[in-house]
This record gives structure tokens, C-alpha cells and sequence, in this order.
């Protein structure tokens, strides 16, 4: 990614940790002051939905001027945060005057890889809603077993049926409807939630080697063309034949 992204700077951070939110901080600072702006330095935070930005935002307040209070809300669903933010410092005028921006999550208009599609549900990019739960529960466990069966040994043996694989996890955990059968969609609700949460294993849903990234783009651009485009190049089709067609009658009455 550093190279990717060069010539600009590329930091890895984790918000929790102090040190790191720190090291941007000081980036900003040295910016702001290259700048000598009146009015300040203004950063806008960008990236996907429910990536930590609002987290990042509020992390770097508290690193930057020692205040604490939330500037932004927070949640575990993409689509907390609705519209632009109003600009919250980070840093006075001794040090740097810095603002910053938190943004709204922003997404492609559509994801023609059924796989990307999953990975950015899977760890909460995009709305459960939009999504069958039992299909991102299958999906899940297709992951889990291809980084390591064992992380679920607890409440099922190794098994690639995801009916038999949430069945057997409401059991253990007692979710059950009326008469004791197994709810299988608040068991796979829970397992989504213990998974993002880091409690399922850590590990990268992204095949990772030499060349991953070329096979990834090139995976990329052979997708099916979507609904939506096709319905535009039916259209499209039927336009130019129309206008064939009236143009074949015009021709053949001037004859």
C-alpha cells in the first residue's frame, strides 16, 4: 500500500493506541505549519462505511488537544454518520492550527463481484439488511474453515453445512423458539457479531502472496455485466433499431 499510494504518506494506526494517532497528529502539525495558513489546515476524513472514521476523528482530538468528549458519533453499523461534520480542531494555533472533517461512508453504486460483495458485508461495510443472513453465515463459515476449522470446535465439529453448523451453535448457546428448535438466525446474527468483533480468529479474507493484487484487479474486471447495465444496453439496442428502421422507411418512400 505504501508504494501504491506513493508519493504521499501511508501510516498504519491503530485508533486505540495512542502512540499511533499521535504519529498523524504530528504529521498534520508539520503540515499546518509548512502551510502558515490564517485560517488553519482542514483534513477531510474519507473511506468506506463503518471503517472507524468517526473513531479515527475522535482519536485524534483527544491525541491532538487532551479533550476527550466525543465530537462524533459511533456505532457498529455502517451509516451512523449521515452528513458532512461540522470542523473539529485538533490542534491550536501554537502547534498547528488543524480542523477536521469526519464524512459520510461512501460506497461504489455497484460491486459487480459477488465475492468483494460478501467480504464487505462480512465485516460490516455494508448493511446486514441488504443481504441474506444465512447466506453472509455461510459465507462466514466457508472463511473460517479455509483459515482454521478449530476456532468453532466449542459449539460444532468441523462441517461445511451451515444449517447443521448454526443449528448446533444455537443449541450451546440457548437459542431456541417455542417447543426448543434451534434459531438458526439469531445464532448466525451472534457468530457475525463474534466474528467482527475479532472474538472468531483474526485473519484476512483476501488471498495474500506475490501477485495477489494484479490477480485481484484482474478478478475484478471479469464480471458479469449488471442488471442495471443491461437493462440500459437492452434499451440502448432498442433506440438503434427504432432509428434504423425509420430511417429504412424514409429512404424507401423518397424512392
Amino acid at each position: 500500500m505504501t508504494r501504491w499510494h506513493y508519493p504521499h504518506k501511508v501510516f498504519f494506526s491503530d485508533t486505540s493506541s495512542r502512540a499511533d494517532v499521535q504519529t498523524i497528529v504530528s504529521y498534520c502539525r508539520s503540515l499546518a505549519r509548512a502551510h502558515e495558513s490564517l485560517t488553519g489546515l482542514r483534513i477531510l476524513i474519507v473511506g468506506m462505511p463503518n471503517v472507524g472514521k468517526s473513531t479515527l476523528l475522535n482519536a485524534l482530538r483527544r491525541a491532538g488537544t487532551g479533550n476527550a468528549t466525543k465530537a462524533a458519533r459511533t456505532g457498529g453499523q455502517p451509516g451512523i454518520t449521515r452528513k458532512l461534520s461540522s470542523t473539529v480542531k485538533i490542534s491550536g494555533e501554537d502547534d498547528g492550527l488543524i480542523y477536521v472533517i469526519d464524512t459520510p461512508g461512501v460506497f461504489v453504486p455497484y460491486m459487480p463481484n459477488p465475492q468483494t460483495m460478501l467480504k464487505l458485508a462480512l465485516v460490516g461495510s455494508v448493511k446486514d439488511s441488504l443481504l441474506p443472513l444465512l447466506t453472509l453465515a455461510d459465507y462466514l463459515l466457508f472463511q473460517v474453515n479455509r483459515a482454521d476449522p478449530t476456532l468453532y470446535k466449542q459449539w460444532c465439529p468441523p462441517t461445511n453445512d451451515v444449517h447443521a453448523w448454526l443449528q448446533a451453535v444455537a443449541k450451546k448457546t440457548g437459542k431456541l423458539m417455542k417447543g426448543g428448535e434451534p434459531d438458526v438466525e439469531a445464532a448466525a446474527t451472534w457468530m457475525l457479531g463474534r466474528y467482527r468483533k475479532g472474538l472468531l480468529g483474526r485473519f484476512i479474507l483476501d488471498d495474500i502472496g506475490e501477485g495477489a493484487l494484479d490477480e485481484w484487479i484482474k478478478g475484478e474486471g471479469r464480471t458479469e455485466e449488471s442488471e442495471t447495465a443491461a437493462r440500459r444496453r437492452i434499451r440502448k439496442e432498442k433506440a438503434e433499431a427504432r432509428r434504423k428502421k425509420a430511417a429504412g422507411a424514409l429512404g424507401g418512400a423518397v424512392e
